[in-house]
């Protein structure tokens, strides 16, 4: 029986020993890591791709021509909260320009899904919207302009 309960702690010893020496390989120290210049190099090439891969804001030009009459005014109305979400009470608002175009700049942090929208004429209790479908703009469809991407809308109000 002493053989038995000798070879008990020397198995004990072991696993006791097994667990030390799997502790020690798994403890990492970046420390000695960050010493090595292959280290610097990676760290700046991750940081330049992460930059190249952020999500840039969107700014979106809208332009329409359209005849109005003194007190009128142009808004987008649209499926974002910016636009209104289809209230054209809530819509955003277009400056008139020469040549009775409607113009105006909007920014958006993030697209996450197509923006949708129309033109919409204003007066007190007046509404007039332009025919035709929604229009459409998909977050692809913009370029890339320093730290933004840039999307036109160069439009023709939709009459028919």
């Amino acid at each position: 029986m002493a053989d038995t309960s000798k070879q008990k702690s020397h198995s004990m010893n072991n696993t006791e020993d097994h667990k030390q020496q799997r502790t020690k390989k798994s403890r990492f120290d970046i420390s000695e890591l960050k010493k090595d210049p292959l280290y610097e190099k990676a760290l700046e090439e991750a940081i330049r791709i992460e930059k190249l891969n952020a999500k840039k804001p969107y700014e979106i030009n809208f332009s329409v021509q359209y005849d109005t009459n003194f007190g009128e005014k142009v808004v987008v109305a649209g499926n974002y909260s910016m636009l209104g979400e289809w209230n054209p009470e809530k819509g955003f608002e277009l400056l008139w320009s020469e040549g009775n175009y409607w113009k105006g700049s909007l920014i958006l942090e993030t697209m996450e899904v197509p923006l949708e929208y129309k033109y919409v004429c204003l007066k007190e209790d007046f509404q007039k919207w332009e025919r035709g479908l929604n229009r459409v703009v998909e977050s692809q469809s913009g370029r890339t302009s320093g730290t933004k991407i840039v999307i036109e809308n160069n439009d023709t109000w939709q009459s028919l």
